[in-house]
């Protein structure tokens, strides 16, 4: 009765049905959406990918929750060196950008003064002045296309995740 591009087409839309708010995409539009940003789209597929991260974020610790956004940042650099090697700017962009995101939103935004006293405050400072840095060098990994710069902050970074894992492993959570 229908085929699916029908239902692009509002002169084909049933009557009596409401209607649609938007056309629905073709499996070329949402792969094209996919490969172009390094994100997966926001329905189909993308949406039970994004479903099951949400989830494990939800179960998580702090701890889990700090481990999950340096893996965010692994990901998004590793897009991003992917983009700049296949010259594609604008998705080299968008994944860099979201790198500096998650560090600036979610670890430099997650660190607490409070805790840990004054030495905890110390460690605060040295921390947040080590992320704005990473964020700089990314900043001018984009600007300048430089994937030494992104090694980088990779580096800087690892080092950071590392030992957060290694005192999250001493004390029994993964």
């Amino acid at each position: 009765m229908y085929s699916a591009s029908s239902f692009n087409s509002p002169a084909a839309w049933p009557s009596g049905w409401p209607e649609p708010v938007a056309p629905l995409p073709a499996a070329a539009d949402i792969n094209a959406q996919a490969n172009s940003s390094g994100a997966l789209p926001a329905y189909g597929a993308g949406a039970y990918v994004r479903m099951g991260q949400q989830g494990a974020a939800m179960a998580a610790t702090p701890h889990q929750l700090i481990c999950m956004l340096f893996d965010g940042v692994k990901t998004a650099t590793l897009m991003a060196r992917h983009h700049m090697a296949q010259g594609d700017t604008v998705a080299k962009g968008n994944a860099l950008s979201k790198a500096i995101n998650i560090i600036d939103n979610g670890l430099k935004a997650s660190l607490d003064e409070n805790a840990g006293g004054a030495q905890g405050a110390v460690l605060v400072g040295q921390l947040a002045s080590l992320y704005d840095y990473v964020v700089q060098r990314l900043m001018l990994a984009n600007r300048r296309n430089d994937p030494a710069l992104i090694d980088e902050a990779e580096r800087l970074l690892d080092n950071v995740s590392s030992a957060w894992r290694a005192v999250g492993h001493s004390e029994g959570q993964s």
